[in-house]
């Protein structure tokens, strides 16, 4: 017999010695006793239970987390509505200094003189 002979033989085999056992447990299960019966149900029902309970509990630290990131999420808009109407109203400001200082320039020069020139500042 070669190598390959074997390799079947023993697949075979293992094939075999599990549907036998397949079998077995079949049959036990099938000739149980009622009471066993009823024990294996409620265990299996226990089981499903506490499963079921994990399931919920994960579930609801998973809710509690989103509703957590969504309270974030609203407080961040919230700010951002907030900046966005701060930077308009200082647009609108700037725009009217800018309105200002020409008219105040044109003021000066109309009472003949000269306007100092601006002082820029270094960025922050």
């Amino acid at each position: 017999m070669t190598n390959n002979d074997y390799l079947l033989v023993g697949v075979i085999l293992s094939f075999l010695s599990s549907m036998a056992t397949l079998a077995w447990m079949i049959y036990i299960q099938k000739n149980k006793l009622p009471v066993e019966n009823r024990k294996t149900e409620s265990d299996t029902d226990l089981a499903q239970a506490s499963t079921a309970e994990s399931y919920a509990r994960a579930a609801d630290i998973q809710a509690r987390r989103f509703i957590e990131i969504a309270k974030r999420l609203e407080d961040a808009e919230r700010r951002i509505d907030d900046l966005e109407r701060r930077e308009k109203d200082y647009n609108l400001m700037i725009d009217d200094l800018k309105d200002w200082v020409e008219r105040l320039c044109h003021q000066i020069q109309m009472l003949g003189s000269v306007p100092v020139e601006m002082r820029k500042r270094a960025p922050r």
